[in-house]
């Protein structure tokens, strides 16, 4: 297996040969990608798997190489590569069918999408599967808290933190566009949130929007989106690792994600509140109404 670089070479040459860009500075890929520098040369430096990245494998691009950018693969050589490479070895005319639910905190979605799993393929919630991942790295219970903490004094942070989420997600969907093999018919994929949400978030939050976050809404699609409501009994609700203070913050959440999907041209679901039963019902129909 062809391997770029070494345990001595710099990041910054490794990432040059990646690219095939002998000019490229580590400021402006940052820049790039959108991450603030000092983020960058912070994440670059405690992975480990970068330091070997195996470019002509695709199995090692979506392990490796997205901790850096994995918008790569939708927008540069690797989108081309999974075009040429990947997609002509497949037969049959199925097609993966991807499906959103997401909503404010306290909506009920994930319940929903565990009741899913029995008959559909899911995909759990990005940010709290790295939510967790932090916790148990992190000496200090205290940082996670801190790191993800909505204020204007923590915008870095915040960035930083919805740049985890989105890039993870990203790979996520791509595994189940480059490994689900043959399909002679459909296949659906239900996330627990999608890209978008990233968006949302940091509109919520007063955030410009990293410049590779609006090269990515070009390439990144869902065929539908259900928007959960936030359940009225918000406040009698503790849950680990949610930071939402109450029923209106969340709907202002909901409300700020559901722009940006209608911003950008997805068909868009509103899911009331109601029992766990007929919410699911009611998702289950409209599937089967427009895929099945």
């Amino acid at each position: 297996m062809k391997r770029i670089g070494g345990k001595n070479m710099e990041m910054k040459d490794r990432i040059r040969e990646i690219l095939g860009d002998s000019d490229l500075t580590l400021s402006a890929f940052s820049k790039k990608i959108g991450m603030p520098p000092s983020s960058l040369s912070e994440f670059l430096n405690k992975s480990d798997k970068i330091k070997y990245v195996a470019h002509n494998v695709l199995e090692n691009i979506l392990l490796e190489y997205p901790k850096v950018n994995p918008g790569w693969l939708l927008t540069g050589n690797g989108g081309k590569y999974i075009d040429k490479v990947e997609k002509p070895k497949r037969k049959g005319n199925g097609k993966i069918i991807k499906i959103v639910l997401t909503g404010g905190s306290y909506s009920g979605k994930t319940t929903l999408i565990n009741l899913l799993r029995t008959n559909y393929t899911t995909v759990s919630d990005t940010a709290l599967d790295i939510i967790e991942e932090l916790a148990k790295m992190s000496p200090n219970p205290e940082y996670v808290k801190e790191f993800r903490k909505w204020s204007p004094d923590n915008s870095e942070n915040i960035l930083t933190f919805q740049h985890m989420i989105a890039f993870e997600q990203i790979k996520r969907e791509l595994v189940y566009t480059v490994k689900l093999g043959d399909l002679e018919q459909n296949k659906l994929v239900f996330f627990d949130r999608g890209f978008y949400d990233c968006i949302g978030y940091l509109n919520y939050n007063k955030i410009p929007t990293p410049p590779i976050f609006y090269e990515l809404v070009k390439t990144v699609r869902y065929d539908l989106v259900f928007v959960v409501d936030t359940i009225k009994n918000f406040s009698n609700k503790k849950r680990k690792y949610r930071n939402t203070p109450n029923y209106d913050a969340s709907m202002k959440t909901k409300n700020a994600i559901q722009e940006v999907y209608q911003k950008y041209g997805h068909e868009i679901v509103p899911v009331e509140e109601g029992s766990v039963e007929d919410r699911l019902e009611f998702i289950e129909e409209e599937v089967r109404e427009r895929f099945l």
